[in-house]
């Protein structure tokens, strides 16, 4: 039996497949199947049809598990961002203790540097000295108030 010379009507393919003769006439416009007369298709070219069909059918299932994992490797790397951005921010009160740690031992250092000098000189360092940890100080209150409001630091030298 040669299924090259075999026919099957549009009504049987339908039966077979378990759909409509339509969908059959379909597949024939598409070039899936060949029809060799009105409304009678090649049995041969319906079992190869039918066996493409089936097998896209299949792979455009396939493509959504592709693309889920797509998806999955863009969430991956997102979370690993955030986990490395985590890393790097340190919460709001410590930084300001460091902040405070830092301005408090410059000052210290800065109000002691006047006792290695003598005077005349000695006054005017001690003077120089004390306005700078007063500009360092009006700094701090600027990095802790950009620090709760997230704004840039206005007049930065």
């Amino acid at each position: 039996m040669n299924l090259a010379d075999q026919e099957m009507s549009g009504a049987q393919i339908a039966q077979a497949a378990g759909r409509t003769e339509r969908w059959v006439r379909q597949l024939a416009a598409r070039g899936v199947i060949e029809r060799t007369r009105r409304g009678y298709y090649s049995t041969a070219s319906v079992l190869r049809g039918f066996t493409q069909y089936f097998e896209d059918q299949v792979a455009a299932r396939e493509v959504p598990t592709t693309r889920q994992r797509i998806d999955e490797a863009k969430a991956r790397e997102v979370e690993l961002r955030l986990d490395a951005r985590m890393r790097e921010m340190i919460p709001q009160k410590e930084a300001r203790e460091a902040m405070d740690l830092l301005v408090d031992m410059t000052a210290i250092e800065l109000a002691k540097i006047h006792t290695k000098f003598h005077d005349p000189v000695r006054s005017l360092i001690k003077a120089e000295a004390l306005a700078g940890i007063e500009r360092i100080n009006a700094a701090l209150r600027k990095a802790k108030a950009s620090i709760e409001t997230g704004e840039k630091i206005e007049g930065r030298p």
